[in-house]
């Protein structure tokens, strides 16, 4: 299977990097492509960049061009009902920022499309056992996209009366969308480096950001040894 692996900083790919077997590297795109293997599974890794217009175009770029047979938006994410250094398994993606409500759309509703995007059910579920298997603790619930950092729950409060939304992030959402529209399978493994409305959230030390990328990192290399 081919995978490829969606990532916003640096942090992010070095600690995915240090998962995988005959690693090489090639120009790509705005930067370095990294492949290598997990349990016979072709991987390529990427940098996107933050936020959801880097996330669209690698992804969309990623896909066209790379064929994957899944994409994985992965990396630290925002808690909001998942604390920290928590592994977040998405059951989907939804962007909080997407108003078009006074046309008589849902909060985050894009005309043509649902307001949430669901990954893969197979693959999710093969993850979700691995997990398990490993003992490696993990929420669900729904990512939530937007070109904010995320300081202040509230804008998520009319996505939260229907769904459980277990951490936010600036890319997952987009990502998620490409995929969709590309027909692409998708799944999404995050850990939480900061929550929401908490008092040191803004304490960005490189322990915390490394600590939760590799926590990331190594989820991710248990659920693609399982698939």
């Amino acid at each position: 299977m081919r995978i490829g692996v969606l990532l916003a900083m640096d942090e992010e790919l070095e600690a995915f990097r240090q998962t995988l077997a005959d690693v090489r590297e090639e120009p790509f795109l705005q930067g370095r492509l990294v492949s290598g293997t997990i349990k016979g599974n072709e991987v390529l890794a990427l940098k996107s960049g933050i936020g959801k217009v880097h996330a669209a175009r690698t992804a969309a770029l990623f896909i066209e061009r790379k064929r994957p047979d899944l994409v994985v938006s992965t990396g630290i994410a925002g808690g909001v009902e998942s604390g920290l250094f928590r592994v977040v398994l998405a059951e989907g993606a939804l962007q909080h920022d997407v108003d078009i409500t006074p046309y008589g759309y849902e909060p985050g509703e894009i005309p043509g499309l649902d307001v949430v995007f669901p990954v893969e059910k197979s693959f999710r579920k093969k993850a979700a056992e691995a997990l398990r298997k490993e003992g490696v603790p993990f929420d669900g619930g729904i990512i939530a996209s937007g070109d904010t950092f995320m300081r202040d729950r509230s804008p998520l409060r009319p996505f939260e009366k229907d769904r459980l939304i277990s951490a936010c992030d600036m890319e997952s959402a987009a990502i998620a969308q490409v995929a969709s529209l590309a027909h692409t399978p998708f799944l999404i493994v995050r850990s939480v480096s900061d929550c929401l409305e908490a008092e040191d959230q803004l304490e960005e030390s490189g322990q915390r950001i490394e600590k939760a990328a590799k926590t990331a990192a190594e989820a991710l290399a248990v659920v693609i040894r399982a698939l």
